[in-house]
Parts: structure tokens; C-alpha cells; sequence
């Protein structure tokens, strides 16, 4: 049974006619309703003697044709994700193509690295957020991923999973982040500031040029590096005092109570801060 394009009321009529096939009892398509073709198409029937089925592909339901589609994951369970559109992606694959596939398994690893294979086309690598490798559980089972073909690679634009949140960071360059579930941070040319504070230096009397020195453990200081100094109570030092600090060797910071004339500085504990 063939039905085709035989009535039409003119392309500027405003009026859209439809054909329709009387399959003398039997299904089409394997449907009870009636089909309806639109005009200027042509479809060729086949009967096995208790249905109609058109020859060529079989077609998918109305509502998994439209701007996107519709389609189910058939692949296995090693990051291998398949699908074949019975119609609807005719085309091939073209940069913009974009579908809805319903996923089977979910993506356990980025090794091997997850594939999507549309039609026999060939499997194509899948990647987020502009070129970066799925995390796991990006793709779950029976949750839609939504996927764009951008030429090269499947771009999945709504990934299960979501980066780790930093609470806390303090640094004054740019971080740099792994990009993972829970990522690792790092600030190559960052400032990290290394503190330490003394015990009590002074509280004896010190004659012109003599010196009270006290020393503190600080992890990472590095003989060279400049050193800040400070009392702990917030004080500020005898004016007859020279305070200073220095890093006199790896991780040690020696703070040093210098007289310019007879006095007795106060017995103090420093806080001590070095790079």
C-alpha cells in the first residue's frame, strides 16, 4: 500500500491537508489510530497479513522528535554509552546536534574515559565545563543527561556531581584548583606567613651595647627571609632599646633586646612573623 501526496489546496491556501489510510482493519504501525501524513511526503506500506508497517525506519513517538531527542542509553557498564535513533538524527552528527539520553550506567572512573557512540558513528569522548574530564557519577542511571556535539566531543551541559566548597581561603594571588569533586588548592606564588612567639627575653639590666636574646621554633622559616617582631602585650619597647629578629637558622627565629645606654627592659614574650 502506497499513500502520497494527492490532494492539495495550494501551497497559499492556509490550509493544511492531511491524508489519511484506511488499512481495512488491520494496525499501522502497530498503532489503532489511524495515521495522519502531512502533505508533500510519501510513505510506502507493507502488510504481513495483520498489520501495516512502513517500510524504513520505524518511527518514535511524537514527543521524542522535536529541537532536542529523545533516546536510551544501551551501552555497558565500562563507560561505554550507546544509543541508535531509529529517526530524527538521519543527518548524522553536526556541531549543535543535542540530545536527551536516558543513562544505564552510571560512570565509574575517567579510565577508560567515558564514550558515546550515536547511529554507529563512532564513539566520541564525553566532557564538561569546556573540555575536562567526567567526575565520577557524572552520569547515574535513570537521570537524563543532557549532551551537545560540538564538532569533536559530546559536551555534557548538566554533570550530577559539583565541585567541593572552600570555606576558607586566604592568599594574595590566584588559586589554582584540580577541578575534582574535592579539590586541591594550590597558590604557587602566594605569600604564606610563618609565626611563631618567644618565650620571656629580658628583665634584667643591661649596660650601653650589651645584648638579651631568646630564640623560637618557627616550622619552614628560612635564614634570609625577612622577620616582623613585636611585644605580645601590644607594647612598644624602651626607647633605649634596639629590637630586632632575624632568622639565624633553618626554622629558628632569634629575637634579640640591644641597650644604647644602661637599662633594664621589661621581662616580655615576641611575637615573631616571617615568610
Amino acid at each position: 500500500m502506497a499513500i502520497g501526496n494527492v490532494a492539495d489546496p495550494g501551497i497559499n491556501s492556509g490550509k493544511n491537508t492531511f491524508l489519511k489510510a484506511s488499512p481495512n482493519g488491520l494496525l499501522m504501525d502497530n498503532s489503532s489510530v489511524l495515521p495522519t501524513m502531512p502533505r508533500r511526503t510519501a510513505y510506502l506500506y507493507c502488510s504481513d497479513g495483520t498489520n501495516y508497517y512502513r517500510l524504513g525506519y520505524a518511527q518514535n513517538g511524537v514527543s521524542e522528535i522535536g529541537p532536542w531527542l529523545e533516546t536510551l542509553d544501551t551501552g555497558t557498564v565500562n563507560n561505554t554509552y550507546q544509543t541508535t535513533f531509529r529517526n530524527g538524527m538521519d543527518f548524522g552528527l553536526n556541531p549543535g546536534s543535542m540530545i536527551f539520553l536516558m543513562v544505564k550506567n552510571a560512570n565509574t572512573s575517567t579510565a577508560p574515559l567515558p564514550t558515546l557512540n550515536v547511529n554507529g558513528l563512532g564513539p566520541k569522548r564525553i566532557l564538561r565545563y569546556g573540555y575536562h574530564a567526567l567526575a565520577p557519577g557524572d552520569l547515574v542511571p535513570n537521570a537524563y543527561a543532557l549532551l551537545i556535539y560540538d564538532g569533536n566531543y559530546w559536551e555534557l551541559l548538566k554533570p550530577q556531581t559539583i565541585n567541593g566548597t572552600v570555606t576558607g581561603v586566604t592568599a594574595s594571588a590566584p588559586l589554582v584548583s584540580s577541578g575534582r569533586p574535592t579539590p586541591n588548592l594550590t597558590c604557587p606564588t602566594c605569600a604564606i606567613t610563618l609565626r611563631g612567639t618567644t618565650g620571656i627575653i629580658g628583665g634584667t639590666s643591661l649596660t650601653a651595647g650589651s645584648c638579651s636574646n631568646g630564640s623560637v621554633s618557627v616550622n619552614g622559616a628560612t635564614v634570609g627571609h625577612p622577620v616582623s617582631v613585636s611585644a605580645a602585650d601590644g607594647s612598644l619597647p624602651n626607647p633605649l632599646i634596639i629590637l630586632s629578629a632575624a632568622v639565624t637558622s633553618s626554622n629558628v627565629v632569634t629575637v634579640q633586646l640591644c641597650a644604647a645606654a644602661p637599662v633594664t627592659p621589661g621581662a616580655e614574650t615576641y611575637n615573631v612573623a616571617t615568610q
